[in-house]
């Protein structure tokens, strides 16, 4: 085999990788292999699909669920927001009854007229 020939066997190769590691990555999008067998594999569109992977597979520090660094952080991190929300219902509720709003649910606009 020359050399030329080994080489596009590989870029073909690596393009048939990058396309499996694609599907493994990002599987809710549909697996979009820039060419066949038959045609001439593109660097181009193997760093475009590089490109893609890396800005759809981000795991910046804003990307972390629940701003936690391992999955056993998780479920304590939930039961924290749970229990802010409970708080922020219940300091609702107090501020309605305070106003005498009753039941009813107000927008912010009418909840400021209200004090004023």
């Amino acid at each position: 085999m020359q050399a030329a020939d080994l080489f596009c066997v590989m870029v073909q190769e690596l393009q048939r990788g990058l396309d499996k590691l694609a599907v493994r990555l990002v599987p809710w999008q549909p697996p979009d292999s820039g060419a066949s067998s038959t045609e001439a594999v593109k660097v181009e569109d193997m760093m475009v699909l590089v490109d893609s992977l890396l800005e759809n597979t981000c795991t910046g520090d804003d990307q972390k669920l629940f701003d936690v660094l391992s999955l056993s952080g998780v479920y304590p991190r939930m039961n924290e927001v749970y229990t802010r929300l409970g708080e922020m219902t219940t300091a609702m509720r107090n501020v309605r009854d305070v106003l005498d709003l009753g039941t009813v649910q107000y927008t912010a606009a009418e909840c400021i007229h209200c004090m004023c």
